[in-house]
């Protein structure tokens, strides 16, 4: 009879059947799952914003309030504090939740930074298809796992930001094949996966083998060099001339010195704080490898502790301190010579000019014509030197 009176409900839709409630009570479990997943999300998102490493060395265990023995992590850490400070949604899924269903473990973190990673990339996708025309800045360097990574940005006219020029990151991509060939081949497949239109891109920068191969297939994606690099390969001609190479060269010898020679490092500090008690900077700063515009801060260290150097020397020298590999007094004898002294004092104006074009080539909003007018007036002012 009950039945029956059920089945009659049913019918005239008055009730829900199984297979509606069971929908019912999955949607309301979803509903709840979300909801705590909602504060662990934004301690993810929290550390991604703000640069922050999750995992600490010990994060596998329950999360407790009290504070740990051993640091288990800025993630760890935020919900601690969430939960401290009256999150009562949280705290109850945690002292509720199985062991196996807590959603902090670090599979669940690195979920959670894949599906924001793909959210934000596809948003930057969407503003580059809508400003339709682009290009593309590419390159690939290895990290410090020792993996080839090619990046790749985007440059464009956001239409959704009161036409804001922008220049956003789109994808690492790990690479074994480093050809121009082999790179043109990852660029391609990469932006047709992540949905770019390649029929609108209208410049690329990259390596020119890549560049070349992408062109033969889109031509109106025009190569353009770097500016700012070939600023970098025009610096590194010039510092060829024989004077100033041997200039660079003594400085490195000198910075590395100091830098590698505890007892030589200290007596320097020694003599910088003597003459300036005020001072912050103590230690010689290490010459940029690859960029010779960033040599700017180690020579102005150089020049300005110059005497201080000197000084430091000579009383290593005269109170034979060993040193392995470095003669001392050639080294003073080095740095005191008239040549270098002027070529030291010609190089550091030339180097301030040079930084300041760098930083300005590599602004977003600078397009040619700005480049060529501030590169002549550079030209000018050092011709004025």
């Amino acid at each position: 009879m009950e039945d029956g009176q059920n089945f009659k409900l049913i019918y005239k839709k008055r009730k829900s059947d199984v297979i509606s409630e069971i929908d019912k009570g999955r949607k309301i479990q979803q509903l709840e799952n979300r909801h705590k997943l909602i504060p662990i999300v934004r301690a993810v998102l929290l550390c991604g914003r703000q640069g922050l490493a999750l995992r600490g060395h010990r994060d596998q265990c329950s999360l407790s309030l009290k504070m740990p023995i051993e640091n288990d992590g800025n993630f760890r850490a935020l919900l601690r504090y969430a939960q401290d400070n009256g999150d009562k949604a949280l705290a109850n899924h945690l002292n509720t939740a199985g062991a196996n269903s807590t959603y902090l473990s670090y599979r669940i973190q690195n979920e959670i930074i894949d599906a924001a990673g793909k959210q934000i990339t596809t948003n930057i996708v969407q503003r580059v298809n809508k400003s339709r025309y682009f290009s593309v800045i590419a390159d690939e360097s290895t990290d410090v796992s020792g993996i080839e990574q090619f990046s790749i940005c985007a440059r464009f006219v956001d239409k959704m930001d009161v036409y804001k020029i922008r220049e956003d990151f789109l994808c690492f991509i790990p690479v074994e094949d480093v050809t121009g060939k082999g790179l043109a081949n990852t660029f391609l497949t990469m932006m047709e996966k992540i949905g770019i239109n390649l029929a609108n891109m209208r410049g690329q920068a990259e390596f020119d083998g890549c560049a070349a191969k992408v062109r033969k297939l889109y031509p109106e994606a025009i190569y353009v060099y770097c500016a700012n690099h070939n600023l970098n390969l025009a610096i590194t001609h010039a510092c060829k001339i024989s004077s100033i190479r041997n200039c660079i060269g003594t400085i490195k010898e000198v910075v590395n010195f100091f830098r590698l020679s505890n007892k030589a490092g200290l007596v320097l500090k020694d003599k910088i704080q003597v003459s300036c008690p005020s001072s912050k900077q103590t230690r010689l700063l290490k010459f940029s490898e690859t960029r010779w515009v960033e040599h700017l801060d180690s020579l102005s260290l150089f020049n300005d502790v110059y005497e201080h150097i000197c000084l430091s020397l000579e009383y290593l020298d005269e109170n034979n301190l060993k040193t392995i590999g470095v003669k001392l007094h050639a080294l003073l004898a080095s740095i005191k010579t008239l040549q270098f002294i002027m070529a030291l004092t010609v190089v550091k104006p030339i180097f301030i000019i040079m930084e300041n074009l760098s930083v300005f080539l590599q602004k977003k909003d600078c397009d040619l014509s700005l480049c060529i007018d501030y590169a002549n007036h550079v030209y000018d002012e050092i011709n004025a030197l």
